[in-house]
């Protein structure tokens, strides 16, 4: 019993940085949980909770352990979701903000393990596909308040991820990303293989249309690492000066409705992939040929695209305002990351249609749709904190 006071009294000492490798690997088992979907091995495990009758994969099944990397993943983020809470539990319960959003966010894994176990069972309909990402997004979303709350409470200050603070990093790892995807959609609307234009450099232009896919996955990858983790710098930078943020209870207001909003839209980009409806347009921004054969697809399509000009319009003013009214405070640094997320998001979602979604640009949507997701959330907290005037010790 001693030693299990001592080890969690060693997590309590730790458990920002607990809660941050919990978010970390969060995101990585919907990312994986993507890759599963879009490699179309969703049933490499058809039965629930083994595979195959068995605790391990068949060694040489690829498609049973792409799938069952997925519930590995998950077993981690149980493990450490089940930790969190008896530290919580034990040390910090009377903290509300702290102890509901652990409980809460312990009852979503539940949910969502049960929830991938049936959708396994009933052999992947998209009905509970969709209802598993939706319930995926509040999983991570509650991770991210309790991020915020926890930091805040124990004043962290991390000097690992201080090179990541860097706005000329960011904005360089921007400007590399865009450019790499831009030349590649061109090359391949130039070359590529619906549009079958003679190249001038054959036989290599396939291969160069591949390097620059490579370039830009590993481009907007590491964009997307430097881009979140420059936004939890962030968050840690404003825990010690909250007291500073101006109380505006219309910008709250407005930050919780995008945030709404905002879960909206990525359950309608779920629905859209899930019905059929991903290429029921050709062209971006226009919507280009509709058949009347696919009328309903087109519209589930094209109310996906309009509500995200309206939800992007909106986090795009919340970027503006955190850059501009508040300039001179540490929260202006948030503002940088939401607005790069952003640009990214828009960018996949141009190359989706463009590129007749590809697996990488599938899986990098949902990716940094999720991490804007999770900004947003955690901005929104921030503001909780600073509206409630709870920690106010720490002011």
């Amino acid at each position: 019993m001693k030693r299990v006071l001592r080890f969690l009294e060693v997590a309590n000492s730790k458990l920002s940085g607990l809660v941050l490798t919990a978010l970390l690997t969060t995101t990585a088992m919907i990312s994986v949980g993507s890759i599963v979907r879009v490699t179309g091995h969703g049933l490499g495990c058809p039965d629930w909770p083994l595979c195959y009758g068995q605790a391990i994969p068949p060694l040489g099944d690829i498609s049973a352990w792409i799938e069952f990397s997925h519930r590995l993943i998950g077993l981690i983020v149980a493990l450490q979701f089940a930790l969190i809470l008896l530290v919580v539990w034990r040390y910090h319960r009377n903290i509300k903000f702290i102890f509901w959003p652990s409980l809460l966010a312990n009852m979503f894994l539940v949910f969502q393990i049960l929830l991938g176990g049936l959708h396994v069972v009933l052999e992947i309909p998209p009905a509970t596909g969709w209802i598993h990402t939706g319930n995926a997004m509040m999983l991570i979303g509650l991770v991210a308040i309790v991020f915020v709350s926890v930091t805040f409470a124990m004043d962290w200050h991390p000097t690992g991820i201080n090179m990541f603070g860097n706005k000329a990093l960011l904005s360089w790892a921007t400007i590399i990303a865009l450019v790499f995807v831009v030349v590649h959609i061109y090359l391949y609307r130039l070359y590529g293989d619906y549009q079958g234009i003679a190249c001038l450099v054959e036989p290599y232009c396939k291969g160069i249309i591949d390097v620059t896919r490579y370039m830009t996955v590993a481009s907007l990858s590491g964009l997307l690492v430097i881009t979140s983790l420059y936004f939890v710098r962030a968050s840690t930078l404003i825990s010690h000066r909250i007291g500073m943020i101006p109380s505006n209870r219309a910008f709250y207001r407005f930050v919780s409705f995008t945030l709404v909003c905002l879960y909206l839209l990525l359950l309608s980009g779920s629905y859209v992939t899930r019905s059929g409806a991903s290429l029921a347009c050709l062209e971006f921004p226009h919507c280009g040929f509709v058949s009347d054969a696919i009328r309903n697809l087109v519209n589930i399509h094209l109310l996906h695209r309009y509500f995200s000009y309206i939800v992007a319009t909106m986090v795009l003013s919340i970027a503006y305002i955190l850059l501009n009214v508040y300039a001179k405070l540490d929260i202006r640094y948030l503002g940088h990351s939401i607005f790069v997320l952003l640009v990214i998001q828009i960018v996949l979602g141009a190359a989706n249609i463009l590129l007749r979604i590809p697996m990488w640009s599938r899986v990098l949507h949902l990716t940094v749709g999720t991490s804007l997701w999770v900004c947003v959330a955690m901005l929104w907290m921030i503001l909780t904190v600073r509206k409630s005037g709870i920690l106010r010790y720490r002011d």
